[in-house]
């Protein structure tokens, strides 16, 4: 009877760490095979597609240069406020924001980037 609690103790220990491996694990999936892969692989270790990276130096020009039509936005990902972006381009507040967005890219850690942006 201890034996089999003694196993039931040893599993419930291996089964809490797995998780907590696995939850400290930082996974993106693959754009084209949705393998999910290390958030620092540079290409997919089952289909061997590259994976994206963005640069946030480049996210920062467009902001700064084009952040009025949103260019930033797509290259980030961002579709959906790129279209917003170019809607209301006339108005001239998205080329303040992006101006703003520009000089936080800068200013914004090369991890939190990373982490935010992929």
């Amino acid at each position: 009877m201890t034996n089999k609690l003694d196993n039931k103790a040893a599993f419930d220990n291996d089964a809490a760490f797995n998780q907590k491996v696995f939850v400290n694990m930082d996974l993106i999936p693959c754009p084209v095979c949705g393998h999910l892969c290390s958030r620092d692989a540079l290409t997919c270790p089952k289909c061997g597609k590259p994976l994206a990276k963005k640069n946030k130096v480049i996210a920062a020009i467009l902001a700064l240069l084009f952040g009025g039509l949103g260019l930033h936005k797509f290259y980030l990902g961002k579709v959906l406020w790129g279209v917003i972006y170019l809607l209301f381009c006339w108005t001239g507040i998205p080329s303040i924001v992006g101006l703003v967005e520009g000089i936080i890219y800068l200013f914004t850690s090369d991890e939190d980037f990373k982490h935010k942006y992929g």
